[in-house]
C-alpha cells in the first residue's frame, strides 16, 4: 500500500484531538460517522489498514523526555510504511512531525527502502541527499531529515505498529478521524521485519485511539457527538506510550 502526499486526507498542517475509548465504543463511533455522512478513505474500503512507523531517537532520548516533560514545542523523527506484517516494502515514507502548542505540521519525503537501509546500517545521509529519484520539492524536507539526524546523533529505535481506519468529511474545511487499534512495539531498527513476533502490546485494556485531525472550523456535528459519546481530550501518545511498554516502566527520568 502506498499512500501520497497529493491524497486529499493527508494534512499537513492541522490539529489534532485525540481520544482513548473501548472497542465497543470505537465501533459505535464509526456507524455514527458513516449515518452522518463521513466516507471511508481509499486505503480503508476493504477494512482496516497496517501501520508501521519506527521511530528515531538521541543518545539521550531527547524527544521521548520533551514529551515527558509536556514541552508546548516538540517534534519526531520517523520512518513509516504500510504494508501488511508478511510483505516487505519497496518504498517508505521519512517524516519530521513538529508540535507548537496545538499546531501540528508534518513533513515527507518517500525513498527507497534500499535508501533507508544506507541511512541506517552505514549512516549514509550523504547518499539521500544526492538521491536523483527525490524529486525537487522534496530536496528542502531530507535536508532537513538529514541536518537533524547528523546533529541530534539519531539512530532507530522503536517500531510501533498498528491496524487504522479512517474516515473523511469536508463541510466547510476537510476533517480526516482514524480509529487505531492492536497497537504494538518492540525495539528494531528492520525496515524488512515481517513477523509479529516479540511485540508488545502497549495497553492492556485494548483502548481504541481516535485521532480527529482538521485545520479549520470543526464541524457542528463534532460537538453533539462528544456529548452523546460522553469523550474526553486525551494526551495519549503512541510513542511515548510505546517505549514505557517496551521498558516495562511508566517513566523514564528528564533529568540529565
Amino acid at each position: 500500500m502506498s499512500e501520497s502526499n497529493s491524497d486529499k486526507s493527508y494534512l499537513a498542517k492541522r490539529f489534532e484531538f485525540k481520544y482513548l475509548v473501548s472497542p465497543m465504543r470505537a465501533l459505535l463511533l464509526e456507524r455514527y460517522l458513516e449515518k452522518i455522512g463521513l466516507k471511508l478513505d481509499n486505503f480503508s474500503q476493504n477494512g482496516s489498514y497496517q501501520v508501521h512507523s519506527i521511530y528515531f531517537e538521541t543518545p539521550f532520548l531527547d524527544d521521548y523526555r520533551d514529551k515527558d516533560g509536556s514541552y508546548l514545542t516538540r517534534k519526531k523523527m520517523r520512518v513509516r510504511w504500510y504494508e501488511e506484517h508478511n510483505q516487505v516494502p519497496e518504498k517508505a515514507w521519512l517524516e519530521i512531525k513538529n508540535k507548537r502548542n496545538q499546531l501540528i505540521s508534518k513533513e515527507r519525503v518517500k525513498i527507497s527502502a534500499e535508501a533507508y537501509r544506507l541511512l541506517v546500517e552505514r549512516g549514509e545521509v550523504l547518499h539521500l541527499i544526492s538521491d536523483s529519484s527525490i524529486v525537487t520539492k522534496d530536496k528542502p524536507t531530507i535536508s532537513r531529515f538529514c541536518r537533524l539526524y547528523l546533529r541530534g546523533h539519531y539512530h532507530p529505535y522503536v517500531l510501533v505498529t498498528y491496524k487504522r481506519t479512517a474516515y473523511l468529511g469536508d463541510y466547510l474545511m476537510p476533517i480526516r478521524i482514524t480509529f487505531d487499534r492492536d497497537i504494538h512495539a518492540t525495539w528494531t531498527n528492520d525496515l524488512f521485519r515481517n513477523s509479529e513476533a516479540g511485540l508488545t502490546p502497549i495497553r492492556n485494556d485494548n483502548a481504541v485511539v481516535m485521532e480527529v485531525k482538521f485545520n479549520g472550523q470543526m464541524p457542528w456535528w463534532f460537538t453533539n457527538m462528544l456529548k452523546m459519546f460522553n469523550l474526553r481530550r486525551d494526551t495519549f501518545s503512541k510513542y511515548a506510550n510505546s517505549v514505557d511498554a517496551v521498558h516495562n516502566r511508566y517513566q523514564i527520568p528528564i533529568s540529565r
